[in-house]
């Protein structure tokens, strides 16, 4: 009756050009970020993509494709007719009015609803029927026939989507959704971008295999710590040879035995250990391919560089720390772990253990004296009051004294890995960073690094006292920057008293 379907080339069920609509609609709100995120990938990294989960997407968008223009073909074909009432009503162009009236009552009666009681299409089939009819025998029909195709007239080509159905109906639906769907990519991607940190192209190589590592070496670390690994199939077998070797290498030098299963599941949380660990790697990676090195003798360029950036990005972490300390209640023992990565990194080692101290005293430039730190004068003092209260600003004095300095002289530059890299770089340098903590909570008081470098250094260091009252115990640590295994501490006991009873004792004083 004027509809000739197209034939699908796949077997297709029956349906409805709404249903035909509504299903390309869904398949394409797939489809279309489908489409994004594989080209988008194809072109980041055409090589490491090529996964089994990679491929069976790419499998299911094709298919995903064939049935769109599958789908497109069949609402084509069969959702627009042209509307003929000629055709309609089964009579030759041209027909008498007569014969157009009783073809009109035929077909009125064999398809009217009250008679086609089984057949839902009745309906529509009558009001399709009465629509060929007007269109012959109305004069106002006759004339939008002839100049609009139909006798509703102009008023035919406008939207109605409550009938709305065909390639009409699919066209506006898919560039809703379309445009709803590329506009929720867009704006992920543009916020994605906005806020990520920005890697600089030269290092992206390193700052991939970072991460590699820690995704590959954070599970069979756990295995081996806990002794379930290597005894007989286990995930090391699954493993390339570079992380088989630097899991050896860190079994060797004990470090497993150190890492507790706690800081081993919260590796991926802990920066600090995480850094550690990766660093590691990268530092130690020339001697697990040539064990008779004790320590690296070259690094890559861009780790070089990476490396000899870290403790300019270390002392900027700390000093932020210092400064939201009263607030925030910063952590010291992140702010020691980091502080002890720049000898670390100075020395090559991560570890301190006796082949790193032997390669670090065969650097040593201090006319063979092992390094050492002594504190000597300790004292806390409160300006112009001899109780300390909360929150009052307390004056911590100290003198360092560098036992591998001569009186009077001042710390040559020491011997590192990096000389020959640069002579005057930060890691040569003997400094030293004063970190002042709370004992019990391990919470940050105070920090700062002494850049003199004569034999005995006299230096302050102010802070904030604790909020609360009572006795208060505190750990004063000393780090140098360059030599491993070189820092000294003490503990200090601080009372903090209440205003108000020393009020009270100033009062009953008076009052005896």
């Amino acid at each position: 009756m004027a509809y000739r379907p197209a034939t699908p080339c796949l077997p297709l069920p029956k349906m409805s050009p709404e249903e035909l609509t509504f299903t390309l609609v869904l398949v394409s709100l797939y489809v279309v970020p489908a489409t994004f995120f594989v080209l988008r990938r194809l072109f980041k990294d055409p090589r490491g993509c090529w996964s089994k989960y990679f491929a069976l997407h790419l499998l299911c968008l094709l298919v995903s494709y064939v049935l769109v223009v599958e789908l497109y073909r069949v609402i084509a074909a069969s959702s627009v007719p042209t509307f003929d009432p000629y055709d309609i009503l089964g009579i030759r162009e041209y027909s008498t009015k007569k014969t157009i009236r009783k073809a009109y009552r035929a077909l009125s009666k064999q398809f009217h609803p009250d008679k086609q009681l089984g057949d839902s299409l009745a309906a529509s089939k009558f009001a399709l029927i009465a629509k060929a009819y007007e269109a012959l025998t109305d004069p106002v029909a006759i004339k939008n026939f002839k100049k609009f195709g139909h006798p509703d007239g102009p008023s035919f080509h406008l939207i109605d989507f409550k009938a709305m159905s065909g390639q009409a109906g699919m066209t506006i639906i898919a560039l809703v959704y379309g445009s709803m769907a590329l506009l929720g990519v867009a704006i992920a991607m543009l916020s994605g971008d906005k806020y990520k940190p920005e890697v600089h192209m030269e290092n992206m190589s390193a700052f991939e295999i970072l991460n590699r590592c820690i995704r590959e070496v954070k599970q069979p670390l756990a295995e081996k710590a806990g002794g379930d690994c290597c005894g007989g199939g286990g995930s090391l077998y699954e493993m390339d040879a570079e992380v088989v070797a630097f899991l050896d290498l860190l079994e060797s030098n004990q470090v497993i035995s150190t890492l507790e299963h706690r800081d081993i599941a919260r590796i991926d949380q802990d920066h600090v250990k995480r850094d550690m660990v990766a660093l590691y790697y990268f530092l130690n990676e020339r001697k697990a391919k040539e064990l008779e090195l004790t320590v690296p003798c070259a690094l890559h360029t861009r780790i070089t560089d990476i490396v000899l950036q870290l403790p300019y990005l270390i002392e900027v972490f700390v000093e932020f720390s210092i400064k939201v300390a009263a607030e925030k209640k910063s952590d010291a023992t992140t702010v020691l772990t980091a502080l002890r990565l720049l000898p670390a990194l100075a020395q090559g080692s991560l570890t301190v253990d006796a082949a790193a101290i032997a390669a670090q005293r065969q650097r040593l430039t201090t006319g063979g004296k092992v390094p050492s730190l002594k504190l000597n004068n300790v004292a806390l003092r409160v300006d112009d009051e001899t109780d300390v209260f909360p929150r009052d600003w307390v004056t911590l004095h100290l003198q360092l004294e560098r036992s591998h300095v001569a009186v009077g002289a001042t710390a040559p530059l020491a011997g590192t890995l990096y000389d020959k890299k640069s002579k005057n770089h930060v890691y040569r340098r003997d400094h030293a960073w004063v970190v002042l903590q709370n004992a019990s909570t391990h919470h940050l008081l105070g920090a700062w690094k002494i850049e003199d470098g004569h034999h005995a250094v006299t230096d302050a260091l102010g802070f904030w006292a604790p909020p609360i009252v009572g006795d208060v115990l505190m750990d004063l640590r000393v780090l140098s920057t360059v030599y491993l295994d070189t820092e000294c501490h003490e503990s200090l006991r601080m009372k903090v008293v209440s205003a108000n009873a020393v009020i009270e004792e100033i009062t009953s004083d008076d009052d005896a």
